[in-house]
């Protein structure tokens, strides 16, 4: 196949080939359909009168499109030839005008000696919208019939292959014409190739993160464009030309998640698209889920057919460089509720260290501490893991106390987490950890023993957390004295999920049990659906929709990443005292924590 001269064009123009499609038919048996072919610039082009076949000779391997009257094509004119008959009329008609065009043509019938008719001849005439010829060429033999000859022909004797090359270029004339008629009579004449002036469109894109920009250059709209970003990272999206982005719509469409917990935020998307409604030139996602998803990009141009796109999201690997090993956990947990896991290591580190025997006994809240618990000391599942109370409540069936009678905590277990604890002794002046002996009847703990020992390092008190009750007067401190429940009336593990919330959220293991001791994260814990991520991010889900008032989980509709991370800020603060009034800068530390674990990505390639 002879390769066709690309010229180069001012500024980012080229003259671009374009794509024919690969067909294995051999004989023209369709001429009235018409083929719509993509350009490199979004625009079509359209063949009618002929059909794409392949050929093959000594001199051609390929497609090429050809028309034939004797294999079916309609000969109806509007042209004639010298013998008045109708001939074969070809439009390759463009959706915009062009400025420029190079077409190659063969003729089929092969050697001179073999053409046996008065008028083996072929014209082009370019035209415009309204069908008015612009420009024409033409070409026949013998040579007395159109003469001169007005494009390159290989003379004298058409010689042997009989290809032809035409040239279009108007960029000095006052005319832009958007039809090509090609007239080939009634002789079996293929176009083997078409080039056209293009300003090629390239799709730029950006992990926000200070990764470097990336390009994927000459995109079409006839191939499906794959992007990834990492779960939980930025990504920015624009089609680009001649250095300008293409202002257009960006659209997502449904996408099927799978491995994912019920409930979760955001269940038909792998992205969130930001400013959804507005056309801009580039646009901006954030990956919330493993897997991908549909975007279809429509230019507001519209002679530019829509781009479609499939937006992966990949495991981001390392949640920064620090605490990492437990970075697998925040992945899968992020991935299952639609938190970014870096962000989730955020909230975990402004808990604490990363702990995943995270410990702290709260006597004070009234909704998740020791003064609930109290009001459900006969309640299940409380009631089955109660410690025996100075009233004479019995000790829960169920509470796992495996160091019972021992004189030290020495193997995890519903009671041990309270070693952590003082307690004043009669021995000495220095507090001393809570030991198994300290138990009813002859040893009861009353929670304000535990207040008065460890408020200080533990600081239950302070006004951040219950505004201006003073629970050091005595009016306040006659309100704790009852026996300590610590194992229900504790928050436990990487997220400090309080076993109240727990219960609440009807949390158990995979086999029925409910042991305040089973929410440390622990491998055995985590098997069988233990440990605090998998109830942690269900409370957290239920703070992101109690938080305010719209639909952001099933309808998440954000103007950009500041709107975004005032959701999430509001979240945490939800999550972590239930208000909008107490300890406001808890979840502003959070989300600074959670920029320090940024994912490193090592699949950095955002078009693979």
């Amino acid at each position: 196949m002879l390769a066709i001269s690309v010229a180069s064009a001012a500024g980012a123009q080229q003259l671009l080939t374009v794509q024919f499609p690969d067909t294995d038919r051999t004989s023209v048996t369709d001429c009235a359909t018409p083929t719509v072919l993509t350009l490199p610039d979004g625009g079509t082009v359209t063949l009618q009168g002929g059909q794409f076949i392949h050929y093959e000779d000594e001199n051609f391997f390929g497609t090429m499109y050809v028309s034939s009257s004797a294999a079916g094509c309609q000969a109806t004119g509007p042209d004639f030839d010298l013998l008045q008959r109708p001939i074969t009329e070809v439009t390759v008609t463009f959706s915009k005008e062009q400025s420029a065009m190079t077409v190659q043509t063969y003729n089929l019938l092969g050697p001179p000696g073999m053409w046996d008719g008065p008028n083996p001849g072929m014209g082009l005439t370019f035209r415009d919208r309204s069908g008015n010829p612009l420009e024409g060429m033409g070409r026949g033999f013998p040579s007395h019939l159109m003469n001169p000859d007005p494009f390159p022909y290989p003379f004298p004797g058409l010689s042997w292959p009989p290809f032809t090359s035409i040239t279009f270029d108007t960029s000095t004339a006052e005319i832009a014409p958007d039809k090509l008629t090609y007239t080939p009579t009634d002789w079996q004449w293929g176009i083997t190739s078409l080039a056209v002036l293009q300003n090629p469109i390239d799709v730029t894109g950006e992990i926000l993160d200070g990764s470097a920009l990336e390009t994927k250059k000459a995109v079409t709209p006839d191939q499906t464009i794959y992007a990834q970003v990492p779960l939980g990272l930025e990504l920015r999206l624009g089609l680009k030309r001649n250095g300008v982005y293409i202002s257009a719509k960006y659209e997502l469409s449904p996408a099927t998640l799978s491995n994912v917990a019920t409930p979760t935020l955001y269940p038909t998307n792998v992205v969130l698209e930001y400013n959804r409604d507005k056309h801009e030139g580039q646009k901006t996602f954030r990956g919330v889920h493993l897997g991908t998803q549909k975007l279809t990009v429509t230019p507001d141009d519209t002679n530019i057919k829509p781009f479609t796109f499939t937006l992966g999201v990949f495991d981001p690997g390392n949640l920064g460089n620090t605490d990492v090993q437990y970075d697998p956990l925040f992945v899968a947990w992020g991935n299952k509720r639609g938190f970014p896991p870096h962000i989730l290591k955020g909230l975990v580190r402004q808990e604490g260290p990363f702990d995943p025997f995270s410990y702290r006994y709260e006597p004070l809240n009234a909704t998740t501490g020791d003064r609930f618990i109290q009001t459900r000391l006969s309640t299940a599942p409380y009631a089955s893991y109660l410690l025996l109370t100075s009233t004479g409540i019995a000790k829960g069936a169920l509470l796992l106390d495996l160091n019972a009678g021992q004189t030290a905590y020495t193997v995890t277990d519903d009671v041990s987490p309270r070693k952590a604890l003082v307690l004043p002794r009669a021995t000495g002046p220095t507090p001393t950890p809570i030991t198994p002996l300290d138990v009813c009847p002859n040893g009861c703990v009353s929670a304000r023993q535990i207040f008065e020992a460890n408020d200080g390092k533990q600081n239950w008190s302070d006004p951040s957390y219950v505004g201006n009750v003073d629970w050091w007067d005595n009016q306040h401190l006659a309100m704790l004295e009852f026996t300590a429940q610590t194992p229900t009336a504790a928050s436990y593990g990487l997220m400090q999920t309080m076993y109240v919330r727990a219960i609440e959220l009807q949390w158990q293991t995979t086999d029925g049990k409910q042991n305040p001791s089973l929410l440390f994260d622990t491998p055995a814990n985590t098997n069988i659906g233990g440990g605090s991520l998998s109830i942690g991010t269900r409370e957290l889900y239920s703070a992101y929709r109690a938080c305010n008032a719209p639909d952001l989980a099933t309808n998440p509709d954000f103007a950009d990443t500041d709107a975004y991370a005032s959701q999430i800020i509001d979240t945490f603060n939800w999550y972590n005292h239930g208000n909008a009034t107490l300890n406001v800068d808890y979840g502003d530390k959070a989300w600074a924590f959670s920029q320090q674990f940024s994912p490193s990505h090592p699949l950095s390639k955002i078009f693979p």
